[in-house]
């Protein structure tokens, strides 16, 4: 929300260690609102974690409410791309 309320300020994700800076003020953002990014950037999994995957099904939403199944993402098609998608 901060990027989008103060034009200029824009947020930047370190893909190596997930921080998140604020730049061009340059400091770490600490906010619960970001976690999900994190962890979606770069997922931890313990032994349990991996032995409930395939059985139990987890459902989240999205920004905008849509429901899915975390880890289970398609492609958008953007205009005759479909076919793209069998081949990634």
């Amino acid at each position: 929300m901060h990027s989008l309320q103060f034009q200029g300020h824009n947020m930047f994700v370190s893909l190596s260690d997930t921080k998140v800076w604020s730049l061009p003020d340059n400091y770490e953002v600490y906010d619960s609102s970001i976690h999900d990014i994190k962890y979606n950037l770069k997922p931890a999994y313990t032994e349990l974690l991996v032995a409930k995957l395939s059985s139990e099904k987890w459902i989240a939403r999205s920004l905008e409410g849509t429901e899915f199944q975390p880890g289970c993402v398609g492609f958008n098609n953007l205009k005759q791309t479909d076919y793209a998608n069998t081949i990634f």
